[in-house]
């Protein structure tokens, strides 16, 4: 049987979420599982791994740099499952190194936008199981999960406060990096909480005696929380992003809003929402079923890219010419560089990226520079490096 090294976040290893994956590779591969942190233990993570050899390896959300692990683990074949909460504000230059990669997406929005790109992108759609029957809650009960800060008790008090509701459940387990929210006093007394749950079925137990769940994150790279509420026929309330609006057709088989700007929602149904959503998962569950030895094929495929899109996808000129003859306005995209010129040649603006700083550029002039997230923090700085702005985070 060939050997299978399997890459994931650490904090999968906590969730278990990554598990479905992993026992459909058990059936053809011999498994090593390896968990790290990103965020903190990439620099010497892959010494554990010196000298290891494996036929495959897949990386789940985990993307380190590629050249590196390679120079650790010697491996015929790479594949990538990227999520598109964290992966889709990524670049070219991120990509490129991507591309003698097999990449397996969840997300059509991911995949789309790396196929656009020249590179070997692979869709497929999961589905949870779903119960064995639709399980009703109190329509006027929510369940909400808060795990990141920008949805938290008071966007769901916004959300109903023109339809109101009678209890709120809120399952405090936050994600790394943020923070609890407090609620307002004036629903306090609406308020159960729990916190980590040590069975799975106790907090499936909360989910089901409420009919209203409310989709925990901004962006998912599956959703494996809404998709199970789903599944047991729950009415699932989601910002209008992947993956959510990849599952749910608003007022159809759930409800979707614009977390930029959330508003009190108007009337639904969330018996009848809850019921559409149980047969969506239904019927999704059935074609993940027969798809998804697709996935054990797709790695052992030799990666195919087309070279011409990819090139062309690095370096983006556009002009603008007075009388289809003077070039009045130039704008290009090269080497993460963003460039806007007068006349061709006159530098107005330049953007350019390096990892995650970024320097900007006036008239040719050093304007601005920012720092992300080295040692959690942000730094901005004016002309000259003036400091100008300087943020610091810190997570009790």
């Amino acid at each position: 049987m060939k050997k299978l090294l399997f890459i994931g976040h650490s904090y999968h290893k906590k969730t278990k979420s990554a598990d479905f994956i992993i026992n459909l590779l058990k059936g053809k591969y011999e498994i090593e599982t390896f968990y790290f942190d990103p965020y903190n233990d990439e620099a010497n993570a892959f010494e554990q791994l010196k000298n290891k050899t494996v036929n495959n390896i897949v990386l789940w959300q985990i993307a380190p740099n590629i050249e590196k692990l390679i120079s650790y683990v010697k491996t015929d074949k790479i594949t990538f499952f990227p999520m598109y909460d964290a992966s889709r504000n990524e670049e070219y230059d991120f990509w490129y190194s991507y591309k003698n990669v097999k990449i397996i997406n969840f997300s059509m929005a991911l995949h789309k936008k790396l196929k656009n790109m020249g590179l070997d992108s692979k869709y497929i759609q999961y589905f949870p199981k779903p119960e064995d029957n639709f399980i009703k809650g109190d329509e006027k009960n929510i369940y909400f999960w808060q795990r990141i800060n920008k949805i938290n008790v008071n966007v769901v008090e916004k959300l109903f406060s023109n339809l109101g509701f009678d209890k709120l459940h809120i399952h405090n387990a936050i994600d790394p990096q943020h923070s609890f929210v407090k609620p307002h006093n004036k629903i306090k007394n609406k308020i159960e909480y729990s916190t980590w749950y040590d069975k799975k079925e106790d907090m499936k137990k909360d989910i089901q005696s409420a009919q209203i769940y409310i989709a925990p994150r901004e962006f998912e790279g599956i959703g494996m929380s809404f998709l199970e509420a789903m599944a047991m026929g729950k009415c699932v309330i989601a910002p209008n992003y992947p993956t959510m609006n990849e599952y749910i057709i608003h007022n159809q088989n759930g409800v979707l809003y614009d977390l930029s700007n959330p508003q009190p929602l108007n009337y639904f149904d969330p018996i009848q929402l809850g019921k559409n959503a149980y047969d969506s998962i239904k019927l999704g569950y059935q074609k993940w079923e027969n798809d998804k030895s697709e996935i054990l094929k797709w790695i052992e495929e030799p990666v195919t890219i087309d070279e011409n899109i990819l090139k062309n996808a690095k370096n983006i000129t556009i002009r603008y010419k007075l009388f289809k003859i003077f070039p009045i306005l130039s704008f290009s995209k090269k080497n993460n560089t963003l460039k806007i010129s007068l006349l061709k040649f006159i530098p107005l603006f330049s953007c350019k990226r390096n990892g995650n700083n970024y320097k900007i550029n006036l008239i040719g002039i050093p304007f601005l520079e920012t720092k992300n997230r080295k040692n959690n923090k942000i730094r901005i700085y004016f002309i000259f490096k003036l400091p100008i702005l300087k943020e610091t985070r810190k997570t009790n």
